[in-house]
């Protein structure tokens, strides 16, 4: 695997927050963790943030308070990057289905959407028992059935749109990188 192309005779900073958004088993995590490490970004996962809040796994609290408890929890998330210090955010694959959500994450930056297809989810969580939502629905059928219910909502709140089907990691960042301009500016200081 290639490194992706980034000068090293500076650092780039962040303007402006970064969320990156798509369905469960886009790439997120994994692209975030690339990117950060590419361009010495500060990096936050908002399903780990919110689990240290809560004290809890992310499935245990679905569980015990409901899907809805949860998308309040990603909305004071958001609220609390008001005042931050602008870094990469993965998002939960649900932090964009709410209006109130999507309007903050554009207020507060770029919004990255990272798509797949139906057949490369299935592939990538065939063996995930941690996704709530998919309990007893893993089948490619289900999750088309799920990600066409979400595809308005993402596509309401990206700001940039990357296919990530048949790419590794570094690919995606490399195809990033040159429209993250925007956000980012040249700091040599850090």
């Amino acid at each position: 695997m290639s490194k992706p192309n980034v000068s090293r005779d500076a650092v780039p900073a962040l303007t402006r927050h970064l969320f990156l958004i798509g369905f469960m088993g886009s790439g997120k995590s994994t692209v975030a963790a690339a990117l950060s490490e590419a361009l010495s970004l500060p990096l936050l996962d908002s399903d780990a943030c919110i689990s240290e809040a809560l004290g809890e796994s992310i499935a245990s609290f679905f569980a015990r308070a409901g899907e809805e408890a949860f998308r309040e929890r990603e909305t004071a998330f958001l609220k609390g990057l008001q005042e931050s210090e602008p870094c990469l955010i993965s998002c939960g694959g649900g932090m964009a289905l709410r209006s109130e959500n999507r309007a903050l994450m554009r207020e507060l930056g770029g919004v990255i959407y990272l798509t797949a297809t139906p057949d490369t989810v299935f592939a990538r969580l065939a063996a995930d028992t941690t996704r709530p939502l998919l309990a007893g629905k893993k089948s490619i059928t289900d999750i088309a059935a799920l990600m066409d219910a979400r595809a308005a909502s993402y596509e309401d709140a990206a700001t940039i749109r990357i296919a990530t089907d048949g790419l590794s990691p570094e690919e995606i960042v490399s195809e990033l990188i040159p429209l993250l301009r925007p956000f980012l500016s040249e700091d040599v200081s850090r």
